[in-house]
């Protein structure tokens, strides 16, 4: 009867774990698996840095630097006219509040760009309201601008 004080594993199921160093009679002495001398076959921090290359000029500093990032860059979400015309009724009224809730606007401090649709021949007549304007209006008084 098998039982658990008497269970036993399948034979050649486990091997023995490799003993790397030890001895060439074992197999896995004089060079250990790590080949011909090398950068590779020395301690144990094989590579200096992320991006080295052996002493060759990095890849990263060859290529010319392009460019710079605008500290005054605005962010646009796009939005698909076809996704507002299946998303509001014909006359209604957009605002980026009501497209932040239909999804169509991740975050209410990006300005809104439209892009036309391939798919949609008949466009639905939208009045869109602008979020800036409309808050001048609640405010009273004009919201500063940065240039």
């Amino acid at each position: 009867m098998m039982n658990l004080g008497n269970l036993k594993k399948a034979p050649g199921s486990t091997k023995d774990k490799r003993r790397i160093g030890r001895g060439k009679g074992s197999g896995m002495g004089n060079q250990a698996t790590r080949g011909h001398d090398g950068q590779l076959g020395r301690g144990s921090k094989v590579h200096p840095y992320a991006g080295f290359e052996g002493g060759q000029m990095r890849f990263v500093r060859i290529m010319p630097k392009r460019g710079f990032t605008s500290p005054n860059r605005v962010e646009f979400s796009l939005v698909n006219l076809a996704a507002l015309e299946q998303t509001f009724a014909a006359n209604a009224e957009v605002t980026v509040e009501k497209l932040i809730e239909a999804g169509l606007v991740k975050m209410p401090s990006s300005r809104s760009r439209f892009s036309p649709a391939a798919k949609s021949k008949s466009l639905l007549p939208l009045r869109l309201i602008n979020s800036q304007t409309q808050l001048e209006t609640k405010l009273k008084k004009p919201v500063e601008r940065r240039r």
